[in-house]
C-alpha cells in the first residue's frame, strides 16, 4: 500500500513539474534570444583566451560574451577558422590578433596589417550590423625590435579603422613601459599577462566597451550613440 501511494506522489510530482516546464520554456527561450541579440564576440588569441578564463574562474565574466579567442591563433587561422561563427546578430565584435604572426610566421606590419583588413571584412560581411572594435597590439618583453614592429602595426591598425568606419581601441599604452613600447610588469615572459594584467585587460573591456559614456572612465564611444546597454537578468 505505501509503494502504491509512493509511486502516486511521484507521478503527481512529474507531470507537475512537466506543466510547470512548459510555462517557463517560452521566457527562458526569450531570454536567450534577447541575450543573443546583444552579445559581444572576441576573436583573438592567448592573451584574451586566458583573460576571459580568469574572468571565469573570478565569476566576472560577463554572460554576453562569445569566446572566438584560441591560443596560438594567428589573423589568417583566426580568419578561415572563426568568421563563420560570429552570429549575424551580434551587437559588438571585438578583433585583437596579431602577435603570433611576428612570433610564428616572422611576418612585417605591412603584412599582418593586409590580413588584419582582410579579417574585418569578413567579418563585416558576416555581420553586417556590428559594432567592430579593432584592439591595439599589446607590448612584450620580447626585445626592442619586435615592440618597434608592434608599434608601427597599431599606426597601421588606427588609420585601417579610420577607413573602415570602425572602432579603434587603444590599450597599448596601458601595458607599455615610459618609453612607450615595452611592456611592463603586467606581463610574465615575454608575451603573456599576469594574474594582475589579465584583470587589468577585462577591467578595460568592463569600462570601455560594456559601460556606458557616462560612467566609464575613458569611452571609446563618443561618436556612436546610442550606447549599447548590456544589463542582462541573471
Amino acid at each position: 500500500m505505501k509503494t502504491k501511494c509512493f509511486l502516486i506522489v511521484a507521478l503527481v510530482s512529474v507531470v507537475c513539474f512537466t506543466q510547470v516546464l512548459a510555462q517557463t520554456r517560452p521566457q527562458i527561450r526569450t531570454l536567450q534570444f534577447e541575450t543573443y541579440s546583444r552579445t559581444i564576440a572576441i576573436m583573438a588569441d592567448s592573451i584574451w583566451w586566458q583573460t576571459l578564463k580568469k574572468a571565469a574562474e573570478d565569476g566576472i565574466l560577463d554572460p554576453t560574451l562569445i569566446n572566438l579567442a584560441f591560443p596560438g591563433s594567428t589573423v589568417g587561422s583566426l580568419n578561415a577558422r572563426l568568421k563563420s561563427k560570429v552570429p549575424e546578430n551580434t551587437a559588438i565584435v571585438i578583433v585583437a590578433i596579431g602577435t603570433n604572426n611576428f612570433i610564428l610566421l616572422h611576418q612585417a606590419p605591412d603584412e599582418i596589417s593586409g590580413e588584419i583588413y582582410a579579417l574585418l571584412d569578413a567579418v563585416r560581411k558576416k555581420a553586417p550590423l556590428a559594432k567592430i572594435v579593432l584592439q591595439s597590439i599589446l607590448p612584450t618583453r620580447a626585445g626592442d625590435h619586435l615592440n618597434q614592429n608592434i608599434f608601427e602595426l597599431n599606426q597601421m591598425l588606427r588609420r585601417m579603422a579610420e577607413k573602415l568606419s570602425v572602432i579603434y581601441w587603444d590599450i597599448h599604452g596601458e601595458f607599455a613601459e615610459q618609453d612607450g613600447l615595452t611592456g611592463r610588469e603586467d606581463l610574465v615572459g615575454n608575451l603573456h599577462l599576469t594574474d594582475g594584467g589579465r584583470k587589468k585587460l577585462y577591467s578595460l573591456f568592463v569600462s570601455d566597451i560594456i559601460e556606458s559614456g557616462e560612467t566609464a572612465s575613458r569611452t571609446i564611444w563618443q561618436e556612436f550613440s546610442p550606447v549599447f546597454d548590456f544589463t542582462v537578468e541573471r
